[in-house]
């Protein structure tokens, strides 16, 4: 009998590129999970046109408790106890991400 396995040459030159795709996905889909905010946890706020944000700017969305300014300079801090409405915030240029709370600033925001 006359086994021949995988040989490197051959896992170099055509199973190579399905691995890296592979190992490329599950780079996104572990990013996405670490990125995508969670209900009752404190949630990030970066505007997408650089404009610093405000409570005027969250002015109709219902579910966010303000905390505070964060320290990235135009972005906030709010608590989503009742989940985040993801797509409307996307809608208004602004991208939500999980934020955790040790890493917020105390300042408070001024209108």
């Amino acid at each position: 009998m006359n086994f021949r396995g995988p040989s490197i040459a051959g896992a170099v030159a055509g199973g190579a590129t399905p691995a890296l795709v592979q190992a490329g996905l599950a780079a996104l889909v572990l990013a996405a999970c670490l990125l995508v905010p969670r209900t009752g946890g404190a949630v990030l706020l970066l505007p997408l046109d650089g404009r610093p944000m405000a409570r005027a700017r969250l002015a109709g969305i219902d579910g966010l408790a303000l905390v505070g300014s964060a320290r990235i300079p135009g972005s906030l801090i709010v608590h989503a106890p009742r989940g985040v409405p993801f797509w409307t915030l996307l809608r208004r240029g602004i991208v939500p991400v999980t934020a955790p709370e040790r890493l917020c600033s105390p300042l408070l925001v001024k209108d």
